[in-house]
């Protein structure tokens, strides 16, 4: 009897749900916590109070669509997310075009993300406001080629680097909510004089700063690709979504407040880096006796900022070079694209082709653009998964979930620029326009693209 080959997709042998609920929550929160909370608290800083309420809008919508996503959990416990949720309701055109979506979302917070670096380093460096204006230019290729470095030594050192740079994206926001609020505190008539009065943003303001705060609390569905690793699936991935994306809300309205309590509406205007001021405040606030406290603030708490921006420029470009890798493997895109360097295990091609149009993005595009655009692919993949609920749920609570989805996705869509939009239009008929043309080759298997997101989501399994 001749010898049967092994699937290409199998398993390896032994236990493999090892994610726990609280595993599957830090993961949620790991998804969601990084660099866009600077960036978007940038934006709504002119608003001053009243921006809270957009900050608590976004929490509102974010809990929406992690609802729907806990509704497709509980129908569809396998590895993937977006994409098997889309693929299991519609059909591998579906999937694809979920699956693309996430990836240009992704592409788009790579651009972004040495933007905010280059604005958050020149609020820390006083003589910068005299450098000329192309230098962020080098600025943000350095930060590209810096994190591409990082991931060209392999996949064990970038893991160990994203690893390791997670931590810094909760420590600064935690560290400006508790000195914050000790400050508040310790001084209530300043703190009730800068949150005072409060009152409702003017309808185009809110909707302007809606998009960037949605692309913040954005990334809480990385903690539904990889089910097949936790235990318990249909329990554990809705709750882990659920309670996730509500402490990560709880998190942003709590940073959002110590900045409203600790400066006034006149230090808040035209503030680009507000949560970096905010340190400094408290420091002086806390420590008036020692000269040097708000300036060793400023700068641990920027380093802070800088470091997660790093952080999560190469979490995603890790994911996202997996991603093209996976496409490439479907036959969905050009082979190359799927090599791997033979020692490194480095898909080298992917990487370029990843950051090269990146570096020359940055220095062109404004952060306002390519936020917009992050989001609109972002809402368009929990639009599929909105829709793929109603679809697969046959519980009353299900189809309330998945509609409350969709109402905030379109909601999302009618508040983006139309300029904007029209850009991530494209860029979404790009992907289908790859699909279409390359229909004709052997089908794909759907469990590459299922491991392909568990890869990128999933932690290494203990030892």
């Amino acid at each position: 009897m001749s010898r049967q080959p092994q699937p290409r997709n199998c398993a390896p042998a032994g236990p493999t749900h090892y994610l726990g609920l609280g595993q599957v929550v830090l993961l949620v929160m790991g998804g969601t916590i990084g660099a866009d909370l600077y960036v978007a608290s940038a934006f709504g800083a002119d608003l001053g109070s009243s921006g809270l309420f957009v900050w608590g809008a976004g929490a509102v919508m974010a809990m929406a669509v992690a609802m729907a996503f806990a509704t497709c959990a509980l129908v569809v416990p396998g590895n993937g997310g977006p994409y098997l949720y889309a693929r299991r309701a519609f059909g591998p055109l579906a999937g694809f075009m979920a699956g693309w979506a996430v990836l240009v979302a992704q592409w788009s917070s790579l651009v972004a993300l040495p933007i905010a670096f280059s604005r958050y380093l020149q609020s820390m460096i006083a003589a910068a406001a005299a450098w000329p204006p192309w230098w962020t230019s080098p600025v943000r290729a350095g930060f590209l080629l810096l994190v591409a470095l990082a991931i060209y030594q392999g996949p064990r050192l970038a893991s160990l680097i994203t690893d390791l740079l997670t931590v810094a994206r909760l420590l600064p926001l935690l560290v400006v909510v508790a000195g914050g609020l000790a400050w508040a505190a310790l001084h209530p008539g300043r703190a009730l004089a800068n949150l005072l009065p409060l009152q409702l943003p003017p309808w185009d303001a809110a909707g302007a700063l809606l998009v960037p705060v949605f692309w913040a609390y954005a990334g809480f569905e990385v903690g539904s690709i990889p089910a097949g690793q936790v235990r318990n699936p249909h329990r554990t991935i809705p709750l882990a979504l659920i309670l996730g994306t509500a402490a990560c809300a709880a998190l942003y309205l709590l940073a959002n407040l110590t900045t409203l309590l600790v400066l006034s509406r006149t230090e808040l205007a035209g503030n680009t880096a507000p949560l970096v001021s905010c340190a400094r405040g408290v420091a002086a606030g806390l420590l008036p006796r020692w000269k040097p406290a708000a300036a060793v603030a400023e700068l641990v708490l920027g380093t802070g900022v800088l470091v997660s921006t790093l952080g999560t420029a190469a979490a995603i470009t890790f994911a996202a070079t997996h991603l093209l890798v996976a496409m490439a493997a479907t036959g969905l895109l050009p082979p190359a694209l799927g090599r791997l360097h033979p020692r490194r295990g480095t898909p080298d091609a992917a990487l370029a082709t990843l950051v090269a149009p990146a570096v020359a993005a940055s220095a062109l595009a404004t952060i306002s653009s390519v936020v917009g655009t992050a989001v609109i692919c972002s809402a368009f993949a929990y639009l599929a998964t909105a829709l793929a609920a109603w679809r697969l749920s046959t519980s009353r609570p299900g189809k309330a979930a998945a509609a409350g989805a969709v109402v905030v996705c379109l909601f999302v869509f009618c508040l983006t620029d139309p300029a904007v939009l029209a850009a991530g239009v494209c860029l979404l008929g790009l992907g289908g326009l790859v699909y279409l043309t390359r229909r004709r080759l052997p089908a794909p298997s759907p469990d590459l693209w299922v491991e392909a997101f568990t890869a990128l989501a999933a932690p290494a399994p203990p030892s």
